[in-house]
């Protein structure tokens, strides 16, 4: 269902398959590769916790691997982008709406250090958690100025016009 959901939103699925590993090892992480997610037995469960992060390793094949930032410094484009997708997918399944997510994750992210530049955050910065969220809480934001329908169709442009290709930030504001 969440593969189907992802495809409707933002184009077909950009490769041959999909593959999950589930080890019986527990995991801290999962982890995505072109093709393919991996996960802790630990991850098999309904609660909201581990789904978001089945959603956020499989949006990682439209936006990390057919659609790969240039550099590390765009990493936002990856990160930012599954964040958002697990907040689409709360929504799609009868969970909160990507609204309420955002709205929450606002007041949070507003308590912490402001010190974080989205674009470009560092070596030591690049997988924090201000990048997943402001990125996302970026998409939020576009979404809600341009419309759905406005938006979504830019995703499925997106997607489309840069797939297996590498992006920046710049084109993505382009």
């Amino acid at each position: 269902e969440m593969l189907d959901f992802y495809a409707r939103l933002f184009g077909p699925y950009p490769f041959a398959g999909y593959t999950v590993v589930v080890t019986d090892d527990e995991l801290d992480i999962p982890l995505e590769a072109q093709g393919m997610s991996s996960f802790g037995s630990n991850f098999l469960t309904s609660d909201w916790e581990n789904v978001r992060l089945v959603a956020h390793e499989l949006s990682h094949q439209w936006f990390g691997n057919a659609v790969t930032a240039a550099s590390w410094r765009d990493i936002w484009l990856h990160e930012g982008f599954a964040c958002y997708c697990e907040w689409l997918w709360s929504e799609e399944s009868g969970g909160r709406s990507a609204d309420s997510r955002a709205r929450d994750h606002w007041g949070k992210l507003a308590a912490k250090p402001q010190d974080l530049l989205l674009g470009d955050p560092g070596p030591d910065r690049m997988f924090d958690d201000r990048v997943y969220k402001r990125g996302a809480l970026l998409l939020h934001a576009l979404r809600l100025t341009v419309g759905d329908e406005r938006f979504f169709a830019l995703l499925r442009t997106w997607v489309e016009r840069h797939l297996h290709g590498s992006v920046t930030s710049a084109m993505f504001e382009a």
